[in-house]
């Protein structure tokens, strides 16, 4: 199977899409894009979830479970049982900042 790179970009032009589409559907700058193509830089596990939603790949296609953390494999368990218009709603959800930064402080056990 060919790396993570790869299968990125070969969602993204499945999709139809231009880096600079991609970057603009996902709120990212293109060359964030072209990093991740290039195998320069890998995109968060959030992030993978936002590319799938946004080139209508499956998530495990783009990353397989083998080369996730334990937590990152939960994540996509956890996406695997929604459907489709929740994948979306989900993903969509992340592009909110407050969102993100309460993920964080849960995490660091700080949830007020």
């Amino acid at each position: 199977m060919r790396g993570l790179h790869h299968r990125i970009r070969m969602a993204r032009e499945s999709a139809g899409m231009l880096q600079a589409d991609l970057a603009k559907a996902l709120r990212v700058n293109p060359s964030a894009v072209s990093h991740w193509e290039s195998g320069r830089r890998k995109p968060r596990t959030m992030m993978l979830a936002r590319i799938a939603a946004a080139t209508g790949a499956d998530v495990n296609w783009l990353w397989p479970s083998g080369a996730l953390a334990a937590d990152e494999r939960e994540f996509i368990r956890t996406w695997r049982r929604l459907s489709p218009a929740a994948q979306l709603a989900w993903a969509e959800s992340f592009r909110n900042k407050e969102l993100l930064a309460f993920c964080g402080r849960v995490k660091a056990g700080s949830a007020a």
